[in-house]
């Protein structure tokens, strides 16, 4: 004999009740965003990607990467790491030089964004697209 009708299969230990399902949804959220944080390529505080780029701009600034990427694929200025365009302030300075742009004034200290803050922001992006 089955048992009462309508009562599925019984759940695993602790799973009972909503709480025991959040906290499992949980520590799997930590742990995706743990793996996200080791698995990717995360630049030092001397590289700056396109947002960062308020001079040059983003498409200028992308565009910089790709130009010298082509020519280059070793340029210790340039560095692609996903979908970010990373340079070097060296390689803004060259690049500013080559196109004869000049600063008009220091651009404001980008706030830097923690591997932690970044991997939890790309797990935030993907849950969006399930919804």
């Amino acid at each position: 004999m089955r048992g009462p009708p309508g009562r599925g299969r019984a759940r695993p230990p602790g799973l009972e009740s909503g709480a025991g399902i959040l906290e499992l949804l949980e520590g799997l959220l930590r742990r995706i965003v743990r793996e996200e944080v080791a698995s990717a390529a995360h630049p030092s505080d001397e590289w700056r990607d396109q947002s960062q780029s308020p001079i040059l701009g983003p498409r200028r600034h992308c565009r910089a990467v790709r130009r010298r990427l082509a020519a280059n694929p070793q340029d210790p200025g340039a560095k692609r790491v996903g979908d970010r365009f990373l340079l070097t302030p060296e390689a803004i300075a060259q690049e500013l030089d080559r196109t004869g742009h000049k600063p008009d004034r220091q651009p404001a200290a980008p706030k830097p964004a923690t591997p932690e803050d970044e991997a939890l922001a790309r797990v935030q992006r993907r849950l969006q697209k399930v919804k």
